[in-house]
Parts: C-alpha cells; structure tokens; sequence
C-alpha cells in the first residue's frame, strides 16, 4: 500500500475512468484486522451477556445473591439464594447505622410507620405481607423454654430479623430509606444518603440508562404508548422531512431552516434554565442531610448545559445573520444536488439503511455495556450469629413456633448457633478493560456504518456525473454497494479507524482533565489540555472531510485508501477558497436541520424525563437522546452533504482533466459549469458555454475561480 503523504498525480497520469479498469481488493490487511477486532467483541459480549444482570443494579439485592423483583437463579451451594423476589422489590437493611455491612433482604413493603418491638415486626408482616426479619425465620421457633438460662439475639444487624425501633420509610432508588421524622438521629439520615451517594456515578448512569431506554427508544425510532403517551414522532421521520423540504423548496429552505433552528434553539435553552431554576429551588427547601449527590449534580448539569445553549444559539444568531446574503450559492449547490437525487431516489432510502443498522448496533452495544457493568465477579462470606450465655451442656433448645403454636427440639447447632452464608459482588480490574474496549468499538463500527454508507452514495454519485448521458443511472445504487461489499470494505475500514485514532485523544485529554480538577494549581496544565483537544477536534474534522473526497476517488479509480485521500487531498488543496465557500454555507445549513431535529427531540425528551422519579441522572438520558437525536439526523442529511461534496469534487476532477475538445468533452451539467465558472476569465468564456474551446495541447491543470464564493 502506498503512502498517504507524496506527490500528487497529474491529471494526465490518473483521467478518471471508473468502472472501465480491472478493480482489486483495496487495503485487504485493514479488513482482516476489522474482523480479528469483531471476533474479539463478540466474546466480550458473551461474556457480558452470560453474566451480567443489568436489574441487579437498578432494582438493588440482598445479602444472599437476589435481586430484588425478579427471579433468580440459585448460586452455587449458597442458602437463600435463587429465590422469588418477583414481590419483593426493595431493599431493607437491618443496620441503619452501617450499611455497608448490614444484611439486606428483599421486601414487599417498606415499614410506613415506625416499629417498637419484635411484636410490631409481626404485627406489620400479618397486616401487609411483608417480612421484615430473614428468610429463615419461620424454619425455627423464636421463643425460648424460660427454664433454659440464655440469651437468643432474636434481634440483631445478622437477624433473624432486625433491632428495633425500625423507622417509617419509603422506596428510594428501590431502597427503604427512613423518612424526616421526629425520632429519627441524624447520623442514621446522614449514613443512608451517605451509603446512596457511595453508590458509582457510573453505575447510576447506567441505571438511567436502563430504567428508561423505552423513552429513548421511542423517541429515536417510534412512537410509543403507555411509557410515552404523546405518540411522538420519530427522528429518522422528522429529518425525512426535513430532506423533503429540502428537495421540493430548495429556494426557501435556508430561510426555513435559519428560522426554525432559531426558534428551536431559543426554546430549548429557555426550557433548560427553567428546568434548572425548579431544581435548584427544590434544593432550596429540602434539609442538608437529605440532599443526594445525584439532586446537585443534576442542578450543576443543567446549569451547565444552559449556559452551553445559551452561548450556542447566540453564536448560531450571530452566524446566520452574518451568512444570510450566500442564500444564492447555497440555492445552487442545492438545485443540482436534487437534480442528482431526482435521477437516482433511491439515495433517499440509503439513510434508512445506514439509520436501522446504526440503531441495531447501538441497542446491542447499550445492552451489553449495562451488562458488562453488572458482570461482576460472587464472593461468598460465611458468618455466624453470636449467642450469649449458652451453656456448655445444653443439648438442645425448646422453642415455639409462631405459625401453628407447636413445639418442636432443634439442634443447638442450628438453632442457637446459626451459620449462613452471605454474597457480595466485587468489580475485577480486567472488566474495566473490557469497558474501554466496548468504548472503542462504539466509535470505530460506528464510523464504519456511517463509511460505507457515504461510500456507496459516492460512487453512485460519481458514475452519475460521469454517465448519467449514457444510460449509466440504473441500479446506480446496487452496483455501488456490490463494489463496496467485493473490494473495498479494507479502505472503509481503515478509513473509520483513522477517525477513531483522532477520536481516543480527546477521550483521554477529557479523562486527565477530569483528574486534574481534584488538584489545585493547575491552571496551566488544564489550558493545555484544552488547546490540545481543540486541536485534535478540528483534526478530527479535517479528517473526516478528507475521508469523504478519499471515498469518492476510490469509487471513481479503484485505489487504495492512502493514494485516494493524497489525491483528494491535492484537488483540494487547488480549490481551496471555493471549498472553503461551499463548507461555510452549505454545509452550515445543513447542519441546522440537523441542529432543529436535534432541538425539537430534546425538548420532547425534557418534558418527558423531568417527571420520572426513578432516573438519577435525568440530564444524561436527555444527552444521550440527543446525541442519538443528531447521530441520526446526520445519516439522513449526510445524503445532500456527501452529494454536494462528491459533485464539486467530480467537477474538480472533470475541469482539471478536460477541455471540452473532442474526446475531452466536460462531463459536468450545463447549470452547474456556468455557476462554477460565472466569474472566471476572459479566455473562459467560451468555454464556460460550449465546453469547448481549448486545446488539447495547451491543457493545463486550473483552479476554479474563488469569485464565486
């Protein structure tokens, strides 16, 4: 394979001649190398699969391997374990005091009043049903023979069943949290939303994530019904229409997307500052020690995510009113990009495609991420319940049972000397490598779902251009994709691995600056580190734009990846202000239909997610909702933006190579060559209408005119 960098070909040496030269397999070790990374994702998957539980995290789980409202299955030889929690979905722990090591069992019912005694616990358990003692509680007696002097801890952090007084409570995060009330110590409150607040941020994220992929889910591909009662309508639909438009006014549709994206963006931000204003007045009036860390930090993401909104629409103002005399430049590249659209509609239909693939992949690859954060590794903990005052010749123990009020002997070993074992789940370093490897495989399959997708579109814009004359324009779009699926899945692959490259630095500048924020005195390391991940965005951006002219060349020549970014590269290099002009506008329009797509769904998923109770982290839902918002948007407005940059890169490639002679006739439309050239030379005049004036012998390589920006 040859380089990416060296001297660019002459026109002379490469005239493109698509489809009439003998292609090969391009990049072929990229290719094998994308499916050696596929094969090892597939068994970090099944690993995750076989042993994450993604409830265990959002429903929480006992002392003995149960998660709470599910069912279970047994572990290994563990007692209590591999029970029906189906009824039983909240967590109650016996020790308020230490949470950390207090046993915990799955309840029906958290106590809504307070309990004084043993007699209370019962009392409550024939009321609602719901045991607060342990599971083996009715499997022995609990009152003792009088004439035995001894002392049965039938109340006690280990059980069987809990010291009292148990405090009145309610379901927080499916757990039994005591409520503010007059009795209740202060350290007891401050433990438990201590122990709440312990729980990761990344694991409560996830939790989020989990608890409410229905509405993600619904606003990203459907309207859904009971979870989101207002039928919303779905991304990709809203930017099918967006594209319509588009296509049928192109005349009106930069003033129609300046004026929605206006509006849209003015909403959201207002929506977000309000939605901050409830929140931190919510914080206002709730007592310090019943503040969870999740109810800040939520006030700090919103804080922040509005002053981001309010900074990006001003600049989005600022922009449009200073671009709003290139509406004419935008309206031509616009005209011929339809025409294009219109000989070839089943370009329309290749972001469906690209939409439901990427959509497939991020429902696996969200699944097996909650799984992966559940794969934790059982470790058994035996332990024994302390019993005071036994004496040594005691044989056996005479107890009553509560039930049926027989009497029954036990054996003094199980009876007073209870053994049980109790489970608790550890991380294993190694998994959080897999997390970073699942990470990378988010970004790189993602772009190469996006890569092929602007592959295909390239080449059946390409062999548009250059035989739509011919007779060339059926099954464009099924002879594109045979090309890419036989030869040139290596350089698509390849290419969406060098966006990855670019893609993990700023991950990483992102983590290391998170990490320095915890130091002080490092104002100039942080300023670094934010120069640096500018830096590579905009070499992020650079590559991604290089990618596209690479795909259109390879698709026109057949070369491998490195040569076709070199020779695109150079074309455009030689053009370089009509790129710049045609990026500064019809790129920016489009990407405000993707900004209004993006805008509308992130209202409708805040007016939703605001009201459930059960998210930690609403405002990560929201992101995440809007990313795929735009994520999608993208695909489908990708459509235009790769056809408007393959056509002007095919009229670079066509200007360049030929005079308009005979046997070097323009291939280019008539509208599009006199806008191209409207303000070229004299000496083009000419040419500009006949597309023929020059000789074959005095050809030279030519820069189009920059006058036309």
């Amino acid at each position: 394979m040859e380089g990416c960098c060296g001297k660019v070909s002459s026109p002379e040496e490469r005239r493109p001649k698509p489809w009439t030269v003998d292609r090969k397999c391009t990049d072929l070790p990229c290719l094998v190398v994308f499916i050696v990374f596929l094969f090892i994702l597939i068994f970090i998957s099944a690993f995750a699969l076989v042993y994450g539980n993604p409830l265990r995290l959002v429903n929480g789980y006992d002392s003995f391997g149960n998660t709470c409202g599910t069912t279970n299955e047994i572990l290994g030889n563990l007692s209590y374990s591999g029970m029906d929690m189906t009824d039983h979905p909240y967590v109650f722990y016996f020790d308020m005091t230490d949470l950390y090591h207090s046993l915990r069992i799955c309840v029906k019912e958290c106590p809504g009043e307070r309990l004084d005694s043993l007699q209370d616990i019962l009392s409550f358990y024939n009321e609602t049903g719901s045991l607060l003692c342990r599971y083996d509680y009715n499997s022995y007696y609990v009152h003792p023979d009088s004439s035995l002097n001894i002392t049965i801890p039938l109340t006690s952090p280990l059980g069987p069943c809990p010291p009292p007084p148990i405090y009145a409570s309610s379901p927080v995060l499916n757990r039994c949290v005591p409520k503010r009330a007059q009795g209740v110590s202060a350290d007891i409150i401050y433990n438990l939303y201590g122990y709440l607040n312990s729980i990761h941020p990344l694991q409560q994220i996830i939790s989020d994530l989990y608890s409410s992929w229905r509405e993600i889910l619904g606003l990203v591909f459907f309207s859904v019904g009971e979870p989101c009662p207002s039928n919303l309508y779905t991304i990709i639909v809203i930017s099918f229409i967006m594209v319509y438009l588009i296509y049928v006014l192109t005349a009106l549709v930069a003033w129609i997307f300046m004026a929605t994206v206006s509006i849209a963006a003015i909403v959201l931000t207002s929506l977000l500052w309000w939605t901050y204003g409830s929140i931190k007045a919510e914080l206002d009036i709730t007592p310090p020690v019943e503040i969870l860390v999740e109810m800040a930090e939520n006030e700090t993401a919103f804080l922040t995510l509005a002053i981001l909104s309010t900074i990006a629409t001003v600049i989005l103002v600022l922009v449009m009113i200073v671009l709003r005399r290139r509406v004419a430049l935008v309206v031509h590249l616009f005209w011929e990009a339809s025409a294009c659209l219109r000989d070839v509609p089943l370009l329309f239909i290749q972001p469906l495609w690209t939409f439901l693939t990427l959509l497939l992949f991020f429902l696996y690859w969200t699944a097996v991420m909650i799984a992966l954060s559940t794969a934790n590794h059982a470790q058994k903990e035996d332990v024994m319940r302390e019993i005071h005052n036994a004496p040594s010749n005691l044989s056996h123990s005479i107890l009553r049972t509560m039930d049926s009020g027989e009497t029954s002997v036990l054996d003094e070993a199980t009876a007073l000397q209870k053994e049980f074992s109790l489970m608790k789940f550890v991380d294993p370093l190694w998994i959080q490598y897999f997390w970073w490897f699942h990470v990378l495989a988010l970004i790189w399959i993602s772009e190469f779902i996006l890569a092929c997708q602007q592959m295909v579109i390239a080449g059946t814009v390409a062999q548009w251009y250059f035989y739509r004359d011919k007779g060339g324009v059926r099954c464009m779009v099924c002879r594109a994709t045979r090309r890419l699926v036989v030869y040139h899945l290596g350089s698509v692959a390849l290419g969406s691995f060098v966006i990855t490259l670019f893609k993990l630095p700023r991950l990483f500048l992102a983590w290391l600056k998170r990490q320095l924020k915890k130091q002080e005195g490092l104002c100039i390391v942080e300023w670094a580190l934010k120069c640096c991940h500018g830096c590579f965005y905009c070499l992020e951006k650079f590559i991604k734009y290089l990618n596209h002219n690479a795909y259109t060349v390879i698709a026109l020549e057949g070369v491998d990846f490195c040569p076709a970014a070199r020779t695109a590269f150079g074309t455009l290099a030689s053009n370089a202000l009509q790129v710049a002009a045609i990026n500064s506008v019809g790129d920016f329009i489009l990407f405000l239909g993707k900004v209004t797509v993006t805008a509308v769904t992130g209202l409708v998923a805040l007016l939703i997610m605001k009201g459930d109770s059960q998210l930690h982290y609403y405002a990560v839902p929201l992101v995440v909702t809007c990313l795929f918002a735009y994520f999608i948007a993208h695909c489908v407005f990708s459509v235009y933006e790769m056809v408007i940059d393959t056509l002007f890169l095919c009229f670079c490639e066509d200007y360049n190579t030929n005079d308009g002679t005979d046997g070097r006739e323009f291939h280019s439309p008539q509208t599009l060559f006199r806008f191209m050239t409207i303000d070229a030379p004299d000496s083009l005049q000419q040419e500009r209408h006949n597309h023929n004036t020059k000789s074959p012998g005095n050809r030279e390589t030519r820069r189009l005119d920059p006058s036309v920006m």
